[in-house]
Order: structure tokens, then C-alpha cells, then sequence
């Protein structure tokens, strides 16, 4: 009689955790996408991340501090397809960000749409910038003049750069090319060129540093012979809000 009640205990026991699998089982998040963000201070970010839903998307991360002022993004990804992502990768803050904790947040979109970003996941970093260096968030602009022998110039704003050429007798052209910084942090270390006609073409990539926005920029063929080398080329920084 003991081992049948026994035997009736363990039947029932099974019964209840066999029933109970499909609810733990549906408490799982679907199509979730995995995110991971470290600092490596005092202003890098090393992340990672999956596309675990169907179909292609592209991605970005952004970072924002308490006050929600933006700190720096990465590019916007070529199309990740489910199961494929990013691993270990890294980009650096460009704002000093006031007193308090980041946020990184990941965000998606169908690859080759129209349709805006939307936030997939968010995490909360450390953030290694000492308090008494932080400052308020701001557009911040830094010129600097070009070389003598430069044939190029350039001039920033908040959101845009613009190149102006020189002829062979180093007299500004009257052509302004201007890039803006959506369109370079899109394009990522491909970078931007544009076709100027008889003049060739001009080339600009960008990339992110802690005090600014760094930019390098070559002119290539036309009517002057640029070679994209020497003073056909320059490197310069701007210090930009995002």
C-alpha cells in the first residue's frame, strides 16, 4: 500500500512539471535580439551584438548621457541577416558627457527601407570621465587654419563640414562642398566622394575621437592634377554635437 501511494505521488509530480514546461517555455523572449556594451574608459565602447529575428536589418548604437545629450553613435551597419552580427567592436565617445551614469542603446530597422529606427534594447555603463572635467553639453566648433600650401580648406558647423578647393595659384575656387555629418557617419571608413567635373573629384572620410570629429579629405584628377597626396590632402577636426 506504501509503495502504491508512492508510486501515485511521483505520477502526479511528473503530471505537474510535464504541464508546466509549455508556460516556461513561452516566458522567453522571441526573435530578441542579444546586446552587450562595456566602457573602456575613460571614453571607449566595446560592444556586441545578434539579429535573432528573420529577414536582414541594420543596426546602430548610440550613447547618451543622464541628461540625454548624445556622446557618440557608431555607423549604421551594411544588412545583418538573422544569426549573424557584430562581436567586439568598438567606437569612442566624442562629447564630454555631464556627471551620472551612459546609456548605449541599440537600434533597428528592415535593411534597405525607409522606415526609421527603433529601439531594441538598451544598456546602462559606467561612465570614467571624472566629474570635475565634465562640462555642459554644447555644439562645440573647433577651426583651424589651413596650411599655406594647401589646396584645401574647410570650415565646420554642428552638423555639416565644408571644403573649399584652390586653384594652382592657391586663389579659393568658387565651388563649396559640404558633407554632413549624417551622411559621413552613414558611409563609416568608406567615407563620401563627389564627382566635381572638370575639377575630378573630392573624397572625405570621418571617424570618431574623444574631442572631436576627425575628418581626412583628398582631392583626386581634374583640370589642376590633384593626386589626392601632399597638399591635395588634409586632415583636420571639427568638434561636433551629435
Amino acid at each position: 500500500m506504501f509503495n502504491n501511494h508512492r508510486l501515485r505521488y511521483f505520477v502526479a509530480l511528473l503530471i505537474i512539471v510535464v504541464a508546466s514546461l509549455p508556460i516556461l517555455w513561452t516566458v522567453q523572449p522571441v526573435h530578441a535580439d542579444s546586446f552587450s556594451a562595456s566602457v573602456n574608459c575613460p571614453n571607449g565602447i566595446k560592444y556586441s551584438f545578434t539579429n535573432d529575428k528573420s529577414g536582414a536589418s541594420q543596426y546602430y548604437i548610440a550613447v547618451t548621457d543622464k541628461a540625454g545629450n548624445g556622446l557618440g553613435s557608431t555607423a549604421f551597419t551594411g544588412p545583418i541577416y538573422e544569426g549573424q552580427g557584430v562581436k567586439d567592436d568598438t567606437f569612442n565617445l566624442v562629447i564630454v558627457p555631464v556627471p551620472g551614469d551612459l546609456k548605449a542603446t541599440l537600434r533597428r530597422r528592415k535593411f534597405n527601407s525607409d522606415e526609421g529606427f527603433t529601439e531594441v534594447s538598451s544598456i546602462t555603463l559606467q561612465n570614467c570621465w571624472p566629474p570635475s572635467l565634465s562640462q555642459p553639453a554644447g555644439s562645440y566648433i573647433q577651426p583651424t587654419e589651413a596650411p599655406s600650401t594647401s589646396f584645401l580648406s574647410f570650415t565646420c558647423t554642428p552638423t555639416t563640414v565644408t571644403i573649399v578647393l584652390s586653384d594652382d595659384k592657391r586663389q579659393p575656387l568658387p565651388n563649396k562642398i559640404t558633407f554632413t555629418d549624417k551622411e559621413l557617419l552613414a558611409a563609416g571608413k568608406e567615407g563620401v566622394t563627389r564627382a566635381l567635373k572638370d575639377l575630378g573629384a573630392l573624397s572625405i572620410a570621418g571617424s570618431q575621437g574623444w574631442d572631436g570629429y576627425y575628418y581626412y579629405a583628398a582631392w583626386n584628377g581634374g583640370k589642376y592634377n590633384a593626386n589626392g597626396r601632399g597638399d591635395f590632402a588634409r586632415t583636420f577636426k571639427c568638434l561636433h554635437r551629435f
